[in-house]
């Protein structure tokens, strides 16, 4: 017995030395903080992101962050925000960080994270502010990028390694490919579908041209917004699958059929090719730039930091954001999901740093890269909030007219501008 009462002693001793519950910080306060994904937490992409969450706490023995499952659902985004239990970061879509940010509903970054933002392109970072200030930290998403077969591209006399860089390139490249191997050389939307409006504004910036002016109201009706149309004509001449019928998981299959040479994807469709058993070797690269650049169509989450969140944790906070953009935290995203199919993991985005061109996973694939670099020119499908309405009534239906020869270019970018500009006017901008 007196043993025992000695060892008790001891423990004791110890436990107020500072020897027993590792994940207490200074003050004796275990530091729990909770983590809301836009996916489910028991998911493929949940459980990746919940491994780069461990190696966190494993490196923060003072602190325990938990993973929670979410959705993109605004309405349910609205409940959490106004609730009692509401996570302390939340993974946002830039669109969202800019709403919930210009409700207040959403902290202002403080200087130590502001800092880190010199690691992400000016136009990403500007995706997360609200009248100039900071409310989401860049992390993971996606840049458009154009995705091509290597092996068909040497069978036609072309470099496996040199995409092409112009539309006037592209549609070189494209007729080459049909005339030396008989397989077309793109693979292109054209079925009624929100697909075709992103691939649209592409086009659209890339000439020179916008969506909406700065005032809110839409500023299709123009020459080059016109012109990028016409050339997305153009290029449906060349394209695999039936005009009409197509859509974006459809371009993927023709592809991955070797059924054409290029497409225009995000960093899936390398993925894609890799999970069908690498049919043939992929490439991507940068889109093709058209006069005014090659702005892509682009993807960033943010992490956010809800207003409601409780003062103390804020240091911890700080360093889990901080942990999560960091280089070896943003190589962990290319870890990937686990694919059951398969019984391999493949990557689901990219990191959205502008420096990771010297980290082993890229340096092994490059042809990540420019799903990245892609982020320095971003094309914006949905500008204002009012224009997402416009997009779903007006827009996806009238460029499908075009394409289907219902309509003329001229008559459809009329339409979509003055019935838009109605709805804009009815709604608010």
């Amino acid at each position: 017995m007196k043993k025992l009462f000695l060892a008790t002693l001891a423990m004791l001793f110890l436990m107020s030395c500072g020897g027993g519950d590792k994940k207490k910080d200074a003050s004796g306060d275990k530091q729990e903080l909770k983590f809301r994904i836009t996916w489910a937490a028991d998911s493929g992409r949940g459980k990746a992101i919940s491994k780069i969450v461990e190696e966190f706490n494993k490196e923060n023995p003072n602190i325990h962050v938990t993973v929670v499952g979410g959705s993109e659902d605004i309405q349910e985004l609205t409940t959490m925000f106004t609730s009692e239990d509401v996570p302390d970061v939340v993974q946002l879509p830039y669109r969202y960080t800019q709403k919930f940010g210009g409700e207040g509903l959403l902290l202002e970054l403080n200087d130590d994270l502001k800092k880190e933002t010199v690691n992400f392109y000016d136009s990403i970072v500007k995706l997360g502010q609200v009248n100039g200030k900071t409310y989401g930290m860049p992390w993971i998403g996606h840049a458009i990028g154009l995705v091509y077969n290597k092996d068909l591209f040497a069978k036609a006399g072309l470099d496996p390694e040199k995409a092409p860089a112009t539309w006037e390139e592209l549609l070189s490249y494209i007729k080459t490919i049909e005339e030396k191997t008989g397989v077309k050389g793109i693979a292109l939307v054209s079925k009624e579908s929100g697909d075709l409006n992103w691939l649209f504004a592409q086009f659209i910036y890339q000439n020179g041209g916008k969506i909406v002016n700065e005032d809110g109201t839409i500023a299709l009706n123009s020459p080059e917004a016109i012109g990028a149309i016409n050339f997305y004509k153009e290029l449906l001449k060349h394209s695999a699958g039936t005009v009409g019928e197509t859509d974006g998981k459809g371009v993927m299959q023709l592809f991955k059929e070797g059924k054409a040479a290029m497409e225009i994807q995000g960093p899936w469709g390398v993925t894609d090719v890799w999970k069908a058993g690498n049919p043939f070797k992929v490439g991507a690269a940068k889109l093709p730039k058209g006069k005014a650049g090659a702005f892509a169509e682009v993807g960033p989450h943010m992490l956010t930091i809800p207003a409601t969140v409780d003062e103390k944790k804020m240091d911890a906070i700080n360093k889990f954001i901080q942990f999560m953009i960091s280089k070896k935290g943003s190589e962990m995203i290319m870890l990937g999901e686990y694919d059951e199919a398969t019984k391999t993991s493949y990557p689901f985005r990219v990191p959205i740093r502008k420096d990771m061109a010297d980290v082993e996973y890229f340096k092994k694939h490059p042809e990540f890269l420019p799903f990245i670099e892609g982020l320095k020119e971003p094309s914006i499908e949905v500008p204002t909030p009012a224009y997402a309405q416009v997009r779903e009534e007006i827009s996806i239906p009238a460029f499908a007219k075009v394409l289907q020869g219902k309509m003329t270019t001229e008559e459809a970018v009329k339409e979509i501008q003055e019935k838009g500009n109605a709805k804009i006017k009815e709604f608010g901008k």
